[in-house]
C-alpha cells in the first residue's frame, strides 16, 4: 500500500490494484485439473473419487450449507424488522389516536347522534 498526501488527509492507493489483470489470485484454485478426475476408464465405468477431491466436495458442501444458514438469517432478520416497524406504527398511531379526541360539538355529535345548537 502506497500512502499518498492529499489536501487535509492521508489516503492509502492499492500497489496491486493496476496489475490485477495480469496475476489471478489462485490458478489451481479450480480447473480442468482440479475438478476432473485423473483418468478414465475406455469402457465408461465411474472412477473412484480421490481423496482431494472428497476433501473439496465436503468443502464445497459445507461453504454452501452455511451460505444458506447465512440467508436464513438474513431473511429473519428482514423479516424480524419489518415487524419491529409494523409495530412501532401501530403504536404510534394508538397514540396519535388516542390523544386526538373530538371536543366540543363534534364530541356531541359522535357520541349521542344529536347535534348542539
Amino acid at each position: 500500500m502506497l500512502v499518498s498526501r492529499g489536501q487535509t488527509h492521508l489516503k492509502l492507493v492499492p500497489i496491486v490494484g493496476s496489475c490485477r489483470h495480469i496475476y489471478s489470485i489462485n490458478p489451481n484454485a479450480f480447473g480442468p485439473l482440479t475438478n476432473l478426475p485423473d483418468y478414465t476408464y475406455v469402457d465408461g465405468r465411474l472412477t473412484p473419487i480421490g481423496m482431494n477431491m472428497m476433501r473439496r466436495l465436503e468443502r464445497q458442501k459445507s461453504a454452501a450449507q452455511e451460505m444458506v444458514e447465512k440467508i436464513r438469517e438474513v431473511d429473519f432478520a428482514k423479516q424480524r424488522y419489518a415487524k419491529m416497524q409494523q409495530s412501532e406504527q401501530e403504536r404510534r398511531q394508538q397514540l396519535i389516536s388516542s390523544k386526538l379526541k373530538p371536543k366540543g360539538a363534534l364530541l356531541l355529535k359522535s357520541d349521542t347522534g344529536f347535534t348542539s345548537t
